[in-house]
């Protein structure tokens, strides 16, 4: 369904100048990227894959806009329009400023005529043939994946809706708010840098920002972690780089290299080992794992195992193209954040998992992804 606000976003973006750009074997960060380049300087790229029906391909043949040719072979990209061309390799640290420098060589882009104030982003489930209205990420258009949902309020960690600074509690109440509220107790509103309390109104900041939450308990940068109630704090870390939950067991890899374990039931603190090198966590059907470049361990509450058969399996676990924590399989590029092929917007600001969901709250509002056992 079209609503009246969606179309009125629809009618700006069709302002735009136009451009076909014809892809193949692109990945979606790039596209994403050059997508942002051309909206930014006042055009809209009509994307149409090489290898679409020729249905499409006539269609775009149709339209009177320029065609721009964007192919990838091994890795080596080749944008061209008209008569000129540039290839480029796309996993040089260079490639995306390479991209920019080109398409506004093409424009005679002047300095200052960037376009500021764009648009909201619309953002299509083709599951559920729905279209939502966003807020303005660079783009005009986000399709998402089977398994992502997309909703436009942020939704915090105890279910209550926050919008336009209007946050709507579980049990009907409301406030307003300048600051995005990550939970909602009852007595008192947290965000990440204090905890205002709804008995007297007044703000106390929190000393370390709120940087996570799995079910009832939340991580906090410094180290230190407390249950959804706030009423206890206690210092179990250096600042957590990696961590994960299991049958009332956190695992905490810090910025040192040290791994702790946390019983979630009796606050037992028990520190496992220091490694080497940076690893990450994994649940593999109830195992935990701490996989580094080189090394396998197994994760117990008796201490560490260290597994011989490291295996092309184990090796292809361990990547540093995923942001932290791990279990959110997320990837950052400098055209924004993914899951998958979904591009979820330009800033994370939280991410929490409660019941096997993990929800993420971005610039461009709030998505939930089930998260694979």
């Amino acid at each position: 369904m079209i609503t009246p606000e969606i179309q009125k976003v629809m009618e700006r973006w069709e302002q735009y100048r136009t451009v076909v750009l014809v892809q193949r074997d692109i990945p979606t960060n790039f596209s994403v990227y050059i997508t942002k380049k051309l909206v930014s300087l006042g055009i809209v790229p009509i994307i149409v894959d090489e290898n679409s029906s020729k249905t499409d391909l006539c269609e775009a043949s149709e339209c009177k806009s320029e065609f721009f040719y964007l192919f990838n072979d091994n890795n080596l990209i080749t944008l061209s329009v008209g008569e000129k061309k540039i290839s480029f390799d796309y996993l040089s640290q260079d490639a995306e400023q390479t991209l920019g420098v080109f398409i506004k060589s093409i424009f005679e882009v002047r300095e200052g005529s960037t376009f500021y104030d764009l648009p909201e982003t619309l953002v299509y489930d083709s599951e559920k043939r729905m279209v939502s209205l966003g807020r303005s990420s660079g783009i005009p258009l986000i399709v998402v994946e089977n398994g992502v949902e997309f909703l436009p309020s942020y939704i915090t960690i105890d279910g209550s809706l926050y919008n336009q600074k209007l946050l709507q509690t579980v049990d009907g109440r409301e406030y307003y708010l300048d600051d995005l509220p990550l939970l909602y107790n009852g007595f008192s509103i947290l965000t990440k840098d204090y905890v205002l309390n709804l008995r007297d109104g007044k703000r106390q900041p929190s000393f370390g920002q709120t940087i996570f939450a799995w079910d009832n308990i939340l991580i906090y940068a410094d180290g230190q972690i407390s249950d959804s109630s706030l009423n206890w704090k206690m210092k179990v870390s250096n600042t957590p780089v990696d961590f994960i939950y299991n049958d009332n067991n956190l695992y905490i890899l810090d910025i040192t290299n040290n791994l702790y374990l946390i019983n979630l039931k009796t606050r037992k603190v028990n520190r496992l080992g220091f490694f080497e090198s940076v690893g990450r966590l994994f649940n593999i059907n109830g195992e935990i794992l701490l996989v580094t470049a080189v090394e396998v361990f197994r994760l117990t509450e008796n201490g560490i195992l260290k597994l011989d058969n490291f295996s092309t399996y184990h090796k292809q676990m361990y990547t540093s193209d995923y942001v932290f924590p791990t279990v959110c399989n997320l990837r950052s590029y400098k055209s924004g954040y993914f899951y998958g092929n979904t591009f979820l917007g330009n800033n994370i600001l939280f991410a929490y998992i409660s019941k096997d969901i993990l929800t993420i709250l971005t610039d461009v509002g709030t998505w939930k992804i089930k998260l694979k056992k």
